[in-house]
C-alpha cells in the first residue's frame, strides 16, 4: 500500500498501517457547517458582543462583565482549538478503506466532545442566578446569542450523531 508503514504490532494481531493521506477530509466536510457556525457564533460573535457592552455601557459593572467575559471567551476559544487541532491533525490509522471510515467518524465524534457552545452556559448561569450582574440593556442580545450558539451545537451534534458507516465489512468483535 503506497503511503503506509506499518507500526509496531501486537502478538496475535495483524500490524495496523499508518495511512498519511493528502486527500484528508477538509474541516469544513469533516464537521460540518452547523459545527463551524456555533464556533463561529460563540467565539467571534461573543467576542464582538462583550466588546459592544464593553464600549457602549459606561456603568463599571457592565464593563467589568464584559472584559471579564472576554477573557472566558479566549480562555474556552483556546481549549476548543487546542483539542480540535489535536481531532483533526491526528495521523489517520486505518488499514483499508472501511478501518479509514471508521477513524473519520471518530473524528467526528471526538470533536463533539470539545462542545463549543459549552461556554455560553456561564452566561445563562448568570440570568438564573437573577443577581443583576448582566448588563441589563444587553438581556436580549445575550439570551439570544445563548439561544443561538446552543441551537447551532445541538443541530451539529444531532447531525454527527446520525452519521453512520457506509456499507462494508468491519469484522467481527473478539473475544476480550
Amino acid at each position: 500500500m503506497a503511503g503506509a508503514a506499518a507500526s509496531g504490532t501486537i502478538p496475535g494481531r495483524p500490524a495496523v498501517l499508518r495511512i498519511t493521506r493528502t486527500d484528508r477530509s477538509s474541516p469544513l466536510k469533516l464537521l460540518g457547517g452547523w459545527y463551524l457556525a456555533s464556533i463561529a457564533v460563540t467565539f467571534p460573535g461573543g467576542a464582538a458582543l462583550a466588546v459592544a457592552i464593553f464600549v457602549t455601557d459606561p456603568n463599571p459593572g457592565a464593563r467589568t462583565y464584559a472584559w471579564s467575559w472576554f477573557g472566558l471567551l479566549a480562555l474556552s476559544a483556546i481549549c476548543t482549538g487546542t483539542v480540535l487541532n489535536s481531532v483533526l491533525n491526528a495521523p489517520t490509522v486505518a488499514e483499508n478503506d472501511a478501518s479509514l471510515a471508521v477513524d473519520e467518524l471518530l473524528r467526528i465524534r471526538d470533536a463533539d466532545e470539545a462542545a463549543p457552545a459549552m461556554y455560553t452556559l456561564p452566561l445563562l448561569w448568570d440570568f438564573l442566578l437573577d443577581d443583576g450582574r448582566p448588563p441589563v440593556g444587553f438581556t436580549a442580545p445575550l439570551i439570544g446569542y445563548i439561544v443561538l450558539s446552543l441551537g447551532l451545537f445541538a443541530v451539529a451534534h444531532l447531525r454527527h450523531e446520525r452519521r453512520t458507516l457506509p456499507p462494508g465489512n468491519y469484522g467481527t468483535p473478539e473475544a476480550a
